[in-house]
């Protein structure tokens, strides 16, 4: 994996706050990473989730060892990730696309609402559906750059490539 960046929800002098939107949270290396970098500058990590998510009890665990919380209530603006995992459910490479508004700004160019469900928040691409989402995806014109400054077309493709070598999936959160 290449290093990524991360998009922070709020950063201030006392907490580095991460919210996310997905009905589940899975341990992810944009999480982990906002974790450690509160951790590594004195602050507290919070993530935020609604108050209905699913977050594995892991990596809940894993946040409070580390000093850090999970809170539920509203969640105005997140930020989006996009992953891929293997059929062993290892984490491959995955990246943040921006905050809630950019995600939503490409997911209106898509023309294809197959592909749009499965790249909303919350949403995946399964292992039997990979071949059909690259060849829909390709025929695709997305414009935009991750926070990484890669081109989403290419990024989503990557991924795909990536999820079907090792047997796995796509995911958002």
């Amino acid at each position: 994996m290449k290093p990524r960046g991360i998009l922070p929800t709020n950063v201030t002098d006392k907490q580095v706050v991460l919210c996310k939107a997905a009905p589940a949270i899975r341990d992810a290396y944009e999480i982990r990473l906002a974790l450690f970098m509160a951790v590594q500058s004195g602050r507290t990590f919070v993530l935020g989730v609604s108050p209905s998510a699913e977050v594995e009890q892991a990596l809940e665990a894993h946040i409070r060892q580390h000093g850090g919380e999970v809170v539920r209530g509203a969640i105005p603006a997140h930020s989006v990730y996009v992953g891929a995992i293997s059929g062993e459910g290892q984490e491959g490479d995955g990246w943040v696309a921006g905050d809630s508004q950019t995600w939503e700004s490409v997911l209106a160019g898509l023309c294809s609402p197959w592909v749009r469900d499965r790249l909303r928040v919350g949403g995946s691409v399964l292992t039997d559906e990979l071949s059909q989402f690259r060849d829909l995806l390709r025929a695709e014109a997305i414009r935009g750059c991750n926070i990484d400054d890669e081109d989403i077309h290419q990024a989503l493709l990557q991924l795909a490539t990536e999820a079907m070598q090792v047997g796995g999936s796509v995911f958002v959160q």
